[in-house]
């Protein structure tokens, strides 16, 4: 049976193992084996994706005023009206606008109607909804004139009574000629406008926000200021590769796989918002999905792969590690998926995961690589990007049915050992690489360097138990760095942004 704790989903916002934690209570003899539960992925706060409050001001703008606001340009949503772009009714910030025809092939119709619904970046006012123009105006053809003292849309010379057709930017993968990783992947889930954005040594940058969402209608952005983050980041070097999930639900996508309508409208609007934006590609992170949903999903990525080539865009898939689980890892079709994609991206973390009904690494040498070539025999290495965790897992193996204290100032250690052959249950938490750091200065005489693992390891007696943990570290990581040349992989990607120390990519890679 599984206990859960009930916490706040935020948890890497709060200090050492203030966490979601779960509790196992293992019946007799189950030690030495998995328990047979459900994935917990889509719960698993260390993959907890939250939707960012709107930093965007709602208030009525006059005629064709703009407004500066911390930076942004708003705009009254019914003066888009002028250039043909009107607000769907019932839909409140979505806004009708036309897709062009591919650069690549001026003929090529993708679609019968090219239509497609967007949401802007902005926020509903008591009247109006405000939008913020600065990033998306060049695609939607909105021309601004200086005032003395304020900026103001300017009309179109003769009004325009069609929806207008977004207009391509030149987006060019950003390349630095020195740098010790080819591609190097940072996905971000916390979408903040002001964090720190980090020089890493990779002559590809690569931020994916994970920003977009496949719901039964259509795509939901989560990030409802997306393209003031996206500026930041490309000032800084980056490609933008943001990342689109199904939410880990297998009965929301057999449904959307079996709709062609609702297929039409997702790959439409990840087109439309690549445009809008101005994004490089796309990172798909599809996971927990029916058995026999395999060929179809096999067929869908090929449907987004086709239009996002089409629009120059560059798409990259997560998939899971070869195991014999169906809905996790059976399900990819992996040698076809290749064949159609940029990049695969293999998620090597969560060897052993929160469900696990023992203690163990999340991603030991050993295991990394022998997934990496099982992978290379169904995707050319020059494909594949190696993807590493930021993070761990506290482990805690007691006979009290509490769980640890998430103050580690409180942990009694025992001076002597006692027998924790079958523990009762397993509480488990999520430990980030930063506030590791602390746990690895106070216990520093009980943890040791495991060869064969490559990983550092505690196993400190409490008194009511034991903690296990398998630390991922700058050293750890260096390991599994090797792996990309070892083997001649695209690059490697990270788990996540916010879960690193403050120095790390000073020194990593080494």
């Amino acid at each position: 049976m599984i206990h859960w704790k009930s916490k706040k989903n935020l948890m890497f916002l709060v200090p050492l193992f203030l966490a979601v934690s779960i509790t196992v209570t293992l019946p007799q003899n189950i030690f030495a084996k998995t328990v047979s539960v459900k994935e917990t992925k889509k719960s698993d706060p260390v993959f907890n994706v939250p939707t960012v409050n709107n930093p965007i001001q709602a208030m009525d703008i006059q005629n064709l005023k703009i407004v500066e606001e911390q930076g942004r340009w708003l705009v009254s949503g019914n003066s888009l009206s002028q250039y043909g772009i009107h607000e769907i009714s019932g839909k409140t910030g979505y806004f009708l606008v036309r897709l062009p025809k591919s650069k690549q092939n001026t003929t090529d119709t993708l679609w019968q109607n090219p239509n497609v619904e967007l949401l802007f970046p902005g926020s509903k006012g008591k009247k109006d909804y405000t939008v913020s123009i600065q990033h998306i105006r060049r695609p939607l053809g909105i021309r601004y004139v200086l005032q003395p003292k304020e900026k103001e849309l300017e009309p179109p010379l003769t009004p325009v009574t069609m929806i207008p057709e977004l207009k391509e930017q030149d987006s060019i993968a950003v390349i630095n000629k020195k740098g010790k990783l080819d591609i190097a992947l940072l996905w971000d889930p916390m979408m903040k406008e002001k964090d720190n954005i980090p020089e890493i040594n990779a002559k590809q940058r690569v931020i994916s926000p994970t920003a977009f969402r496949m719901t039964t209608a259509g795509i939901e952005l989560r990030n409802p200021d997306l393209d003031t983050l996206i500026a930041a980041y490309r000032d800084k070097g980056y490609n933008i590769w943001p990342l689109v999930d199904n939410h880990f639900d297998p009965q929301f996508t057999h449904q959307l796989l079996m709709d062609d309508s609702l297929k039409e409208r997702v790959i439409k609007q990840l087109i439309g918002y690549a445009l809008l934006y101005n994004l490089n590609g796309y990172n798909l992170d599809f996971e927990n999905i029916n058995y026999e949903d395999r060929d179809r999903l096999t067929a869908f990525v090929g449907d987004i792969v086709k239009a996002g080539h089409a629009y120059g865009l560059t798409i990259s898939m997560d998939v899971t590690a070869i195991s014999n689980n169906p809905n996790w890892s059976q399900v990819y079709d992996r040698a076809s998926l290749a064949k159609q994609l940029d990049y695969v991206v293999l998620m090597a973390y969560d060897q052993f995961g929160r469900a696990s009904a023992v203690a163990g690494p999340n991603a030991s040498y050993p295991w990394v690589d022998a997934s990496v070539r099982k992978m290379i025999t169904v995707v050319p290495p020059n494909k594949l990007i190696l993807g590493m965790p930021l993070y761990m897992r506290t482990w805690y193996e007691t006979n009290d049915p509490g769980t640890l204290p998430s103050d580690m100032d409180t942990w009694l250690q025992r001076t002597s050992q006692i027998s924790m052959a079958a523990p009762s249950s397993l509480d488990v938490k999520t430990l980030t690489m930063s506030d590791s750091k602390k746990l690895f200065a106070r216990f520093k005489k009980d943890i040791r360097w495991d060869e064969a693992l490559k990983l550092y390891y505690m196993e400190l007696p409490v008194a009511e138990g034991q903690i296990k943990i398998w630390f991922e570290d700058e050293k750890s990581l260096q390991y599994k760095y090797l792996l990309l040349s070892a083997y001649r992989l695209a690059g490697a990607a990270f788990w996540r942004k916010g879960f690193e120390v403050n120095d790390f990519w000073q020194n990593f890679p080494a």
